[in-house]
Parts: structure tokens; sequence; C-alpha cells
């Protein structure tokens, strides 16, 4: 089961299944100073995406008379 996972990993994203059998030598030959490089490009702060997570409240929490955001988005 996970071979064929990792076949069609490799498939779905554009790579030839055969690359597996050289992958694990693939990864651990990438350097530290490869990952800083990359990390350098992508990770600047023009490409950054913040998200502000912020909970539902609890069901049954909502103020008598009220509903929930929950029980709203469930009423269509």
């Amino acid at each position: 089961y996970y071979q064929a996972m990792q076949i069609g990993i490799l498939e779905t994203v554009g790579l030839d299944w055969r690359l597996i059998d050289d992958y694990p030598q693939r990864i651990k030959s990438v350097t530290p100073e490869q990952v800083r490089a990359v990390a350098r490009k992508y990770l600047t702060d023009e490409q950054l995406t913040v998200a502000e997570l912020v909970p539902l409240p609890l069901p049954g929490a909502a103020r008598a008379g009220e509903r929930s955001v929950v029980e709203a988005r469930h009423d269509g």
C-alpha cells in the first residue's frame, strides 16, 4: 500500500515513479546551505501570509435567544 501511495504522489506532481529508488539518497544529499539558500529565496516578507484563527464558541455558549455561528451556518 505505501509503495503505491509513494508512486501516486510522484506521478501526481509530475515526477517519474522510477525516482522512488533514488529518493532517499537524494534527500540525504541536500546540504544545510542548500536549505538556507531556498529559505532566503522563498521565505521573505513579500511572500508572507498571515492568518488569524478565531475559535468558534462552544455549542450552548451563545446568550439566550441568540444562535451560535455554527447553528446559523447549518441553517443555510
